[in-house]
């Protein structure tokens, strides 16, 4: 019974996204908390997009053909209006992306 549960939980499990928080980060992989430990999971980007969640943030880890990867963050509310891209960082530094065609860096607007 135990054996056939297990295996009808984990390919359930393998077939949705699922949520967790990260609890350790490397350059290109990190380790999550969700249902179960989640450990080495690769960071997964657009092309040209590099970052690292730090630590404690709540991510979206989605099944892949060979393991898990995580996708990305839940994004926080930043005040954007619709149509706007920022970049920041965890020490502050900002980069927006307005839908006048401005950029706005650390506060200061590049026409």
């Amino acid at each position: 019974m135990w054996i056939n549960k297990n295996i009808v939980d984990r390919t359930v499990r393998k077939n949705k996204p699922m949520c967790g928080k990260v609890t350790q980060t490397g350059n290109t992989t990190v380790n999550i908390q969700s249902e179960k430990q989640c450990v080495e999971l690769p960071i997964i980007a657009p092309w040209g997009v590099a970052y690292v969640p730090k630590p404690d943030t709540t991510t979206v880890i989605m099944p892949l053909g060979d393991g898990d990867g995580c996708i990305g963050t839940v994004v926080e509310d930043r005040g954007l209006k619709p149509g706007e891209v920022m970049l920041y960082s965890a020490g502050g530094a900002t980069l927006i992306l307005k839908n006048d065609g401005t950029i706005v860096a650390n506060g200061k607007i590049i026409a």
